[in-house]
């Protein structure tokens, strides 16, 4: 397992109901519940009631990593960390939040949701921001504070995000200009 990247510091957590939305998509995945449990447990996670509020961003970083080689391991690095990206979007709308931030996102459509991604993720932590651009109707550049070093995650993410909202046939590119530990990401749909 690689490091996680310098800037993951202690003070940056990832929300417990994160962690929840992430074992929901590994059984969506078809990863057996006990080998979830047992693996995410050499973490100092533990599953159900003993579910902490709160865990550190290292920690979710060590998780993606898990989460990718439980399922997703015959995948190339890019196409298994998208795939990872696009799971823990489909396992978080199964939570009670995840719901409710899914159902506005298919009420208010592609733009608005990306537009208050900065919002969406106080729901699963307390650093990640997103700074949007509307570059047209069906385009939007997103500069992110934070790809955990991980920006085929990001893509993933975005990927799914653009879906269940409205939008179709959505691409996901990121931008040369990006600087660690932040990534910049062109999104475009079809209506």
């Amino acid at each position: 397992m690689s490091s996680p990247p310098s800037t993951v510091s202690s003070d940056r957590v990832i929300f417990g109901n994160t962690f929840d939305g992430l074992r929901r998509g590994l059984i969506n995945a078809g990863v057996p519940v006990e080998a979830i449990d047992q693996r995410f447990a050499g973490l100092g996670i533990r599953f159900g009631k003993d579910l902490a509020a709160a865990y550190p961003a290292q920690r979710w970083f060590e998780s993606l990593q898990l989460a990718a080689s439980l399922a997703f391991p015959t995948l190339d690095h890019d196409a298994r960390f998208q795939a990872v990206g696009r799971m823990v979007i489909d396992g978080f709308a199964q939570t009670v939040l995840g719901g409710a931030v899914h159902a506005l996102a298919k009420l208010v459509g592609p733009a608005r949701t990306i537009k208050r991604m900065t919002h969406n993720f106080r729901h699963s932590d307390n650093f990640s921001t997103a700074e949007v651009t509307e570059l047209g109707p069906t385009t939007v550049r997103v500069a992110l504070n934070e790809d955990f070093g991980l920006p085929s995650y990001s893509v993933g993410l975005f990927l799914r995000i653009v879906e269940p909202s409205g939008g179709k046939e959505p691409t996901v590119t990121r931008e040369p200009d990006s600087v660690p530990p932040g990534l910049t990401l062109l999104v475009t749909w079809v209506r």
